[in-house]
């Protein structure tokens, strides 16, 4: 059984339902990207920004 594509309506309604992040990791499970027990991950961005902050240092 194929699945019907979701209207945007449909999308929007399960962002208000859910809630985002969890909207977002069911979507990131749906895809394959993250297993059934994962859970949504520390956000790297601080580390990222030393990191590029580092290099540019180098660079230059």
């Amino acid at each position: 059984m194929s699945e019907q594509p979701r209207t945007r309506q449909k999308l929007y309604e399960q962002v208000r339902n859910l809630g985002r992040e969890e909207f977002i990791l069911e979507e990131m499970i749906r895809y394959g990207f993250w297993s059934p027990q994962g859970t949504i991950p520390e956000d790297p961005d601080g580390e990222n920004r030393r990191e590029l902050q580092e290099l540019r240092k180098e660079s230059s």
